[in-house]
Formats: C-alpha cells, structure tokens, sequence
C-alpha cells in the first residue's frame, strides 16, 4: 500500500464531513488543518534536538501534519512503529488498525475494522483467519478499542485477541503493540498486574508537552487519558509475545 496522498484524503474527508456537520464546523476543522500545515516546519525545527528513549534506545520525535502528531501520542509511538517496520523490512506483516500507511509508504497486508480504504481488510480481527502465518505484526493505538468502543460492548473481548493473535504470527518475537493506558479497565488492570503478554513492555509517560519518560506500567495507569493532554498521557508498548 502506498502512502495516502494529503491533498486527496482531504479532499475526500471534507465531503464526507460536508455531508454530516454544518458549514461553521467544518470550515472550524479546515483552518485548524492549515494552521497545522503551516506549523508543521516549525515543530520540526523546535523537535530537531529533543529526544525519548525506550528498550534502551534513544529515539527522536516524529512530527507529522497528520494529526499533527506534536500534539499527541503519535510523536513518539510512530517513531517507535518506523523503528519496528525497518527491523521488519522484507518479512510478511500483518497491521490491524491502519495507522502507519498515513506516514510512510506500505507494502504489508492491513486489517481495520471500520476504515473504508482499497488496500484494507474491513474484518474484525478476532475473525480473521490467514491462509499462511505472518512474520511479523504490528499495531499501533488500536487494541483499547476492540470490544470497548463496539456495540455490543464487551471489555474483555480485547483479552480474546491477544489469544487469537498467537495463531496469526510465525514468529512471536516479531510482535509490537501500543495502546493508551487510563483508557480501557481491562487494559490497565492487565497491566497492573503484569499479565499482557508480552516479553518486553515499557511505558511512556507524557510530562511535559514536548517531554516523554520512560516509566513502569504501573505508573502509567495512573494517568488518565486526555486527563492534562489531549490523547494519551501514558502508553504502554509491547513488545514480542511470550508463549
């Protein structure tokens, strides 16, 4: 899949928003659009000497136009995801959620649930059976939503994926997961207890605008989710599947 050009997917947003909210709003959305645009150059430059670090790596900031990722979670989990997907380069990687196609040109197989687009599966993940075993598997922001922002609700459904996740991947080593904490319950009480199943994990910690720590999950869950920032303000980041 190759990268969604900006101009287009604006294009088309702006007539499926003109279809469900008023002038006013959407004209409200578009000049915060430019105004990102026009932000953009800068936040590069006033990011080009900050870092974070996680997994014992030190990483710079991602900043994006789309959802002006200096704003977000999205400066530091994209940075960790291009990390992952040059680890990956040249394996066979299923994504759920389609997420980093909007930064980099893609050619593995992505799966979203809701998210109309030519080169994405529209399946609900715990649904999805593959013919041959992925490599590898990325997903970025994504698992805190399945079963908790679905109809019918069921919180615990996202423990199911995990499971079912085991079946889809070769190489359970070859595994990266982010999602928010203080967002989803059964999320943070799992990671409270310790019992995601990953075999490395690590969180990061909003402190400041521009400044991402590292911290235990423990503390994370404490943070909750738009609660000083907007998004996340902490995110928990899996790495690898334990048996």
């Amino acid at each position: 899949m190759q990268k969604t050009l900006e101009p287009t997917r604006l294009l088309q947003r702006l007539s499926t928003l003109l279809k469900q909210e008023s002038l006013g709003t959407v004209l409200a959305r578009s000049t915060d659009k430019l105004l990102v645009y026009l932000q953009t150059p800068w936040r590069k430059w006033q990011s080009a000497d900050r870092y974070f670090s996680i997994f014992d790596k030190k990483r710079p900031y991602a900043i994006y136009s789309y959802n002006a990722t200096w704003r977000n979670e999205r400066a530091v989990e994209i940075a960790i995801a291009q990390d992952f997907l040059a680890e990956m380069k040249g394996k066979k990687i299923l994504e759920v959620g389609n997420v980093t196609s909007y930064y980099q040109p893609i050619q593995h197989q992505v799966l979203d649930k809701y998210e109309k687009h030519p080169d994405v599966l529209n399946v609900d993940f715990i649904d999805y059976h593959a013919p041959v075993l992925f490599d590898a598997f990325i997903s970025i922001s994504t698992f805190e939503h399945i079963g908790w922002d679905e109809e019918p609700k069921d919180p615990h459904k996202v423990k199911a994926a995990f499971t079912h996740l085991k079946n889809l991947v070769r190489f359970p080593e070859n595994v990266l997961i982010t999602f928010p904490l203080g967002y989803q319950p059964v999320l943070d009480e799992m990671a409270r207890e310790g019992s995601l199943p990953f075999q490395q994990s690590a969180c990061l910690v909003r402190k400041s605008f521009w400044v991402w720590e590292e911290a235990p999950p423990t503390e994370g869950t404490k943070y909750l989710y738009g609660s000083r920032f907007p998004g996340a303000n902490a995110l928990y980041i899996g790495r690898g599947l334990r048996p």
